[in-house]
C-alpha cells in the first residue's frame, strides 16, 4: 500500500516545486511510474501484437502526463538534500547525469534546511505509541 500512498502524494503536489521529498517518496513514485508504463506497454502489445516499446500511444500519453509531476518530485528531492532545483539540468549532460542519480540516493538532511522542514511519514508518527 505504500507505493500507492506515495504515488498519490506526488500526484497531488504535481505543480509544487517548493518543499522537500524524501528518498522513499521519490523512489516509490519512480517505481510506480515504471510499473504503470510497463503495464501500458504490455496492454498495447496484447491488443496490437506490436513490439513492447514500438509506437505505443498509451505509454506516450502517460509519459506526457507524468512529465511535470516527475520534474517537481525530482526538484523537491534535490531540496531534501539541500541542493538547488537547478541541479536538475545535470540530467541533460551525458555521463554527468549519473551524479544526479547518485544525489537522489543520498540520505535526507536531518531537521530543517533552507527548503523547509521534512515531513514525517504516517508510519513513523505511530512509533513508540501503544
Amino acid at each position: 500500500m505504500h507505493i500507492l500512498k506515495y504515488y498519490k502524494k506526488c500526484m497531488s503536489k504535481y505543480i509544487t516545486f517548493c518543499g522537500r521529498a524524501t528518498r522513499k517518496e521519490y523512489w516509490y513514485f519512480t517505481l510506480a511510474n515504471m510499473l504503470i508504463s510497463l503495464s501500458l506497454s504490455m496492454i498495447w502489445m496484447a491488443l496490437t501484437s506490436e513490439d513492447l516499446w514500438d509506437n505505443n500511444p498509451l505509454r506516450r500519453i502517460y509519459l506526457i502526463i507524468i512529465f511535470i509531476p516527475s520534474l517537481t518530485v525530482s526538484i523537491r528531492r534535490l531540496h531534501d538534500i539541500n541542493r538547488s532545483g537547478w541541479w536538475i539540468l545535470l540530467c541533460l549532460i551525458p555521463f554527468i547525469n549519473i551524479i544526479l542519480l547518485l544525489c537522489f540516493c543520498v540520505e535526507s538532511d536531518e531537521g530543517s534546511n533552507k527548503y523547509g522542514i521534512i515531513e514525517i511519514d504516517d508510519d513513523k508518527k505511530d512509533i513508540g505509541k501503544p
